[in-house]
């Protein structure tokens, strides 16, 4: 009889503490997560100056709407952070791309131009040009190269790198 009326005093006491413990550990762990996803944002869109004017943002891997979004914050900062002119996208490790990314990309560039950034598309593999022609994008008034080589020979020429 005694023993059932300390289990009664105890199971409540343990049921609080591992409650406690429960959702103190849930809130660490999301805690953990988020910043995780930061890093992993930050590492996402790795805007690299490489010199006091230009910069390069190689893209790898796949291109999906949240990432798109991402692309224009961290990139638009990143820009302003380095005090570029110039920012080279390079896509060539990027092998999909869709109506509502190459969207994406077109706002990237036009919010960069907004804050007197040039952005030079560079890498767009053939399946993905043939890709944004049939879903009818349009990067007319985007400058694009076939790869990071013509940019810097271009920019070396021009004395810009």
């Amino acid at each position: 009889m005694e023993l059932i009326g300390v289990s009664d005093i105890i199971d409540p006491i343990l049921d609080n503490a591992a409650s406690i413990f429960s959702a103190s550990y849930v809130k660490d762990h999301k805690r953990s997560l988020d910043l995780a996803k930061e890093a992993i944002q930050e590492l996402s869109v790795p805007v690299i100056a490489l010199t006091k004017d230009v910069a390069i943002l190689p893209l790898i891997g796949e291109l999906d709407t949240y990432r798109s979004k991402v692309l224009i914050e961290k990139s638009l900062q990143k820009c302003s952070e380095l005090k570029v002119n110039t920012l080279i996208i390079d896509m060539s490790g990027v092998a999909i791309i869709d109506t509502m990314v190459g969207h994406e990309i077109f706002q990237v560039v036009k919010a960069l131009n907004l804050i007197g950034v040039k952005a030079i598309l560079t890498g767009l593999r053939p399946e993905i040009a043939q890709s944004v022609v049939q879903l009818g994008v349009s990067f007319a008034n985007i400058q694009v190269m076939s790869n990071l080589q013509a940019v810097i020979s271009q920019m070396s020429k021009e004395n810009s790198i």
